[in-house]
């Protein structure tokens, strides 16, 4: 353990150790060789490289970069502006609003409110229908505000009164279900959201420090050229090894049922028997050639309830977009017909969100895997670096 901290010294700046390598080995021949010493030591040998001139000059420069980048990325990113509406709901529980807003926030509706408020008019003529009314669900916000019984109902876009539109519509909605009135109608703002001037700067501060950091680090340990190598290398792997493996979409839909939890369940359980997703495979011909079809259609089919109302979710992944479409809508069929046939307690089953055309795959993560290749590179260079520090000849101070 001793000289293994010992050689710790060699990671510090050949100017201080020019200096003070004679004296520093002589205080750790004093030093119980423990953990806690070994990360002090190493810990002062990072903290040194990064106090070097060259060293803050990097990190400098890197911070100003990254402030300039984060400046001119709020001029060219579109405003955003949101519009609210306030929805007093009483005494009406989280079920009943919850119910109401997966109704609201099909894809049918959205379209409408896509058509009807004029939103994303530049992506409409290139992007499908679909990719849009995902994208407006990120851009809808229905939230508890005012304590329990109100509830705020919010829309970003990129232009004022087309967010207005868009709210009011959402509103009207809520309306229209009954369950709540108008106390404060969609507001028309004034001033844009977003992008924010401050947080982009300090964001851009950060990065820039990380990478300067990052970077003086390789410069110290000499191997800053590796370390650039190694994360492109890395990057190329991981995005290799995810366009190797083999994409996999998911289609889902959400159903809405009035009844008892139980009275699903055994519903469920009916419809993801052997009997049924056997007649699943020979319908839609999963599988061909396979064992245990059955068993492979289970593993990748998940119901699952949505949140505490009375509601549940059919979701398939498949390698085939259009197969995860068609096994989701055969399922959603034969609950509802299993639902009219068993007579069960269940009064209504209701389809509120129809078995969704998945556009992009939800695995693998590309950029992710990429990422993580990058990293992994990064990493391997600081490790040879400091390895190649601990192979170095010893001083002989140091004996």
């Amino acid at each position: 353990m001793k000289n293994a901290i010992k050689r710790l010294i060699s990671l510090y700046p050949q100017p201080w150790r020019s200096r003070y390598e004679s004296e520093f080995n002589a205080l750790l021949d004093d030093v119980p060789p423990t953990w806690g010493t070994f990360f002090n030591v190493f810990g002062g040998a990072m903290k040194m490289q990064f106090k070097t001139g060259r060293s803050w000059k990097i990190v400098s420069a890197c911070a100003l970069a990254g402030v300039i980048a984060g400046v001119a990325l709020t001029w060219t990113i579109p405003h955003r502006y949101v519009s609210t509406a306030i929805i007093e709901m009483g005494d009406i529980g989280d079920a009943k609003i919850n119910a109401v807003a997966r109704t609201i926030l099909s894809r049918a509706p959205l379209t409408r409110l896509i058509v009807e408020a004029d939103l994303y008019r530049d992506l409409r003529a290139t992007t499908p229908i679909e990719e849009i009314v995902e994208r407006l669900t990120q851009d809808i916000r229905i939230q508890r505000a005012g304590g329990k019984q109100f509830v705020a109902v919010s829309v970003v876009a990129s232009d004022a009164e087309r967010a207005q539109k868009a709210a009011q519509i959402l509103a009207a909605d809520f309306l229209d279900a009954k369950v709540g009135t108008l106390v404060d109608p969609a507001s028309l703002p004034v001033s844009p959201n977003g992008p924010r001037l401050s947080r982009n700067v300090v964001i851009g501060l950060l990065a820039g420090v990380v990478s300067g950091s990052l970077f003086a680090l390789f410069a110290g340990l000499k191997v800053w050229k590796l370390a650039a190598g190694l994360g492109i290398a890395g990057a190329i792997a991981g995005a290799a090894v995810a366009f190797a493996m083999p994409e996999r979409f998911a289609s889902a839909a959400v159903l809405r049922y009035d009844g008892s939890p139980a009275g699903m369940a055994q519903l469920v359980a009916a419809v993801t028997g052997d009997a049924s997703l056997r007649d699943v495979v020979q319908r839609l011909q999963l599988y061909p050639g396979e064992a245990g079809a059955e068993r492979t259609l289970r593993e990748h089919l998940h119901i699952e309830p949505v949140g505490n109302g009375r509601a549940i979710s059919i979701r398939f992944d498949d390698r085939n977009r259009y197969v995860a479409q068609k096994v989701v809508a055969d399922v959603v069929s034969r609950v509802i017909d299993q639902a009219v046939r068993s007579r069960s307690e269940l009064r209504l089953v209701e389809l509120l969100d129809p078995a969704s055309l998945p556009l992009h795959p939800y695995s693998p993560k590309r950029e992710m895997m990429a990422g993580a290749g990058f990293f992994a590179g990064l990493l391997c260079a600081v490790l040879l670096g400091v390895w190649g520090r601990f192979k170095r000849p010893f001083p002989a101070a140091a004996a």
